[in-house]
C-alpha cells in the first residue's frame, strides 16, 4: 500500500512568508484593530464588530473605549 502524502500545513508557509510567529501575528492584528478603532465612530465600530470573530471584536471595543476615555480626559478641567 503506497504512503499517502498530506497537504502541507498553511502555518509554516505563513511563518516563512512573514517571518512572524503565530503569536506575533496575533499581537500585530490586535494592535492594528485597536488603533483603527480610535478613528471609528461608535456605529462604524459596531458594524466592524459584526464582521469579526469575538476575539478580534474585543480589540475594536478596547480601542473605542480608549478613545472615549482620552476624549473625556481632555475635556476635564485641570
Amino acid at each position: 500500500m503506497p504512503l499517502s502524502r498530506k497537504a502541507p500545513s498553511p502555518r509554516p508557509i505563513r511563518t516563512q512568508r512573514t517571518g512572524l510567529s503565530r503569536q506575533e501575528a496575533a499581537d500585530l492584528t490586535w494592535a492594528t484593530l485597536e488603533t483603527l478603532a480610535h478613528g471609528l465612530s461608535p456605529g462604524e465600530a459596531r458594524d466592524l464588530n459584526t464582521e469579526l470573530p469575538e476575539g478580534l471584536a474585543e480589540a475594536v471595543r478596547t480601542g473605542t473605549t480608549d478613545r472615549m476615555v482620552r476624549s473625556a480626559t481632555r475635556r476635564m478641567p485641570s
